[in-house]
């Protein structure tokens, strides 16, 4: 969900996002083949999507540009950039027995050269929402909802009669996981700002 959530935020404010799939390289085997099928979606609808291990692919991807790495706290934003040049020698940290979640490590934010790109380690979050004027916005930075055909035009695709997209996820074109994280960011709206 927090994922879906910042790929929202990201798209509304017309930047392109691209994940990167820290800690890959501590999964099982049968974890690695579940998650490898994630992987393969998120870069079937247009997102680049990569692993901790795939440093030169990921550099080619963001030659050139201003990036800025996002994610919760723990996720490995610090140690990616580590890989990315050992020299930066940047703080990392355990997670949490206690919490079971990551501890604080990056309290600013801080801009790396590399390359010919410019890279912004910040601190994490535990928690995301979308900005209030936007929520309607939410279906377009679906890109797999982009070619709906759906009965009605202004279908919110919440499970109405017609709904293409709701047949999609039935028939596994469309990740379950993902029209999960609409729906909920919907309901998270309608619920918040009572519509």
């Amino acid at each position: 969900l927090l994922l879906d959530k910042m790929i929202t935020n990201v798209s509304l404010a017309d930047v392109r996002p691209i994940i990167c799939f820290t800690k890959y390289d501590l999964l099982s085997e049968e974890e690695k083949k579940d998650f490898n099928d994630i992987i393969d979606y998120y870069n079937s609808i247009g997102i680049p999507s990569f692993i901790n291990t795939q440093i030169n692919e990921l550099m080619d991807t963001i030659k050139d540009e201003i990036v800025v790495l996002t994610g919760q706290t723990g996720v490995g934003k610090s140690t990616l950039l580590n890989s990315i040049n050992p020299d930066f020698n940047l703080a990392t940290n355990d997670i949490s027995d206690a919490l079971g979640r990551g501890k604080h490590t990056t309290r600013h934010v801080e801009l790396f050269t590399v390359g010919s790109s410019l890279i912004a380690d910040t601190p994490g979050f535990s928690a995301l929402d979308v900005n209030k004027e936007e929520k309607m916005n939410i279906r377009f930075t679906f890109p797999e909802f982009v070619n709906d055909n759906c009965k009605f035009s202004d279908c919110k695709h919440l499970g109405e009669k017609g709904c293409y997209i709701s047949e999609q996820v039935e028939n596994g074109e469309i990740l379950p996981s993902r029209y999960e994280s609409y729906k909920r960011m919907m309901n998270e709206w309608k619920h918040q700002y009572h519509f």
